[in-house]
């Protein structure tokens, strides 16, 4: 039970970074395994649009599968939960993708919340 609770935790947290924050751009920018120039079109489309949005916002303007899934917080959490539920048996991939959109949805909203009581 601790590990199907921990790998829910584990998607929620992953999406949360993942949708909620530009985590993933700033760090790959500052890691050597990724060319310079490889975020140039989601730097050219800040520079263009003169908006701050989240790398994953800008991936849903392209025009693939690949980017699809990765925009899209649902499709993204049945993948997710596809890999950790094969080794623990396909059977709980419901139960692995009710419970982490819950987290993730539930911990998302409570971030909102405590945003809006700052001063």
């Amino acid at each position: 039970m601790l590990d199907f609770l921990t790998h829910c935790c584990l998607v929620s947290m992953a999406m949360y970074i993942w949708f909620d924050t530009n985590a993933f751009y700033e760090f790959s920018k500052k890691m050597i395994f990724f060319d310079k120039d490889c975020f140039k079109p989601y730097e050219d489309y800040l520079k263009a649009t003169g908006l701050d949005s989240l790398f994953a916002e800008y991936l849903e303007i392209e025009n693939n599968f690949f980017s699809k899934v990765l925009s899209c917080p649902i499709c993204l959490s049945v993948w997710m939960c596809l890999v950790f539920a094969i080794p623990f048996g396909i059977i709980k991939i419901g139960m692995y993708f009710i419970v982490s959109n819950i987290f993730y949805f539930g911990f998302r909203k409570i971030i909102l919340l405590l945003n809006e009581r700052k001063p």
